[in-house]
């Protein structure tokens, strides 16, 4: 495993984290209706902020896989990639506690469920290749 995890090219596993990420923010286009059919109290939101959340989320995730692509051979590479994946693998889990909370599929649930595998392994290969210090997870 060792093997596999040295052998994954940095960059790539970053920008396909961003780009997961964005797939995966792009299947809760119609999480407004979900929200509004499982909880009450919500602050107002429209479809349209909704959407605008998550184009705004999915072009940040894309800005920092940028910004670490050009800080990739400093410490603040590791500072950026671990930041991005800790958000992305609790976003991800709270998928997995709507689901359950709610006895229904959450709107990124199929996703985050991939999205928090890729995360897992690729911040692997990060720590094996010494992309990233072990520290910064704890």
């Amino acid at each position: 495993m060792l093997d596999i995890l040295k052998s994954l090219p940095l960059e790539g596993s970053a920008w396909a984290l961003a780009i997961l990420f964005g797939i995966h923010e792009f299947e809760e286009w119609n999480i407004l209706d979900w929200y509004k059919r499982h909880y009450v109290g919500l602050p107002p939101s429209t479809k349209f902020s909704t959407r605008l959340h998550i184009v705004v989320l999915s072009a940040a995730a894309l800005g920092l896989i940028s910004l670490a692509a050009a800080l990739r051979s400093t410490p603040a590479f590791g500072v950026v990639i671990a930041a991005l994946s800790i958000f992305i693998a609790v976003n991800s889990i709270q998928h997995v506690i709507w689901s359950f909370q709610t006895r229904s599929y959450s709107p990124g649930l199929a996703t985050g469920l991939l999205l928090l595998s890729a995360t897992m392994l690729a911040n692997a290969a990060f720590v094996a290749q010494g992309g990233i210090d072990p520290w910064l997870y704890l």
